[in-house]
C-alpha cells in the first residue's frame, strides 16, 4: 500500500484554514463593530469582548489541533484508527 502523506496532510490544513477564515471574519466584524460604539455603551463593549475572547480561544484550539494532527501524520499514526 502506498503511503500518501501529502494528501493526508492537505485535508487537515484545508479544514483548519476554512475554520480560521470564518472565525477571523467574525472576529473582524466584532472588533469593527466595537470600534464604532460610543463610550456610554460599555456593556455592549463587554459583551463583544467576551465573544472576541471565545473566538480567539477557538482559533488557538484549531491551530493547536492542526499541529497535533500534522505531528501524528508525520509520526506514522495516520492509519491507527483503521485497526479498530
Amino acid at each position: 500500500m502506498r503511503n500518501n502523506t501529502k494528501g493526508k496532510i492537505l485535508a487537515p490544513i484545508l479544514c483548519a484554514g476554512a475554520a480560521l477564515l470564518f472565525l477571523g471574519g467574525v472576529l473582524i466584524v466584532l472588533v469593527s463593530t466595537v470600534m464604532g460604539v460610543g463610550p456610554a455603551e460599555g456593556t455592549v463593549i463587554g459583551i463583544f469582548a467576551v465573544y472576541a475572547l471565545v473566538i480567539l480561544a477557538v482559533i488557538i484550539g484549531v491551530i493547536a489541533a492542526l499541529f497535533q494532527r500534522l505531528r501524528e501524520i508525520r509520526g506514522g499514526e495516520a492509519d491507527e484508527a483503521k485497526k479498530y
